[in-house]
C-alpha cells in the first residue's frame, strides 16, 4: 500500500521574487508485525501547488528546476522541514 498523502504545506520565497506554496507529500506504507498491521509515512516529496517537484537542500532551503534554470526557494515558516 503506497498511497501518497498530503502531510502539510508551507510557504517559501523564490529567488525570482515570487512566493510559493510547497506541499509535503508522503507515501503511506503498510507494515506488518506480530501485533498487526501499521501504516506509517514513507518517502516524502515536496511539490508546488501546480505539481512541480521541489528538491530539498537543507532545512529552509529548496530548489525548483524550471525551463529557465533553477530557482532557489527559502523559508523560515515553522512548518518547513
Amino acid at each position: 500500500m503506497d498511497t501518497p498523502k498530503k502531510m502539510g504545506s508551507f510557504s517559501a520565497q523564490g529567488s525570482d521574487g515570487k512566493k510559493y506554496n510547497i506541499n509535503i507529500w508522503a507515501d503511506l506504507v503498510e507494515s506488518f508485525s506480530s501485533s498487526g498491521s501499521h501504516i506509517t509515512p514513507g518517502q516524502m516529496t515536496f511539490k508546488t501547488d501546480d505539481r512541480n517537484i521541489i528538491n530539498y537542500k537543507k532545512k529552509g532551503i529548496y530548489e525548483l528546476h524550471t525551463a529557465f534554470g533553477p530557482i532557489e526557494l527559502t523559508s523560515d515558516d515553522p512548518q518547513a522541514p
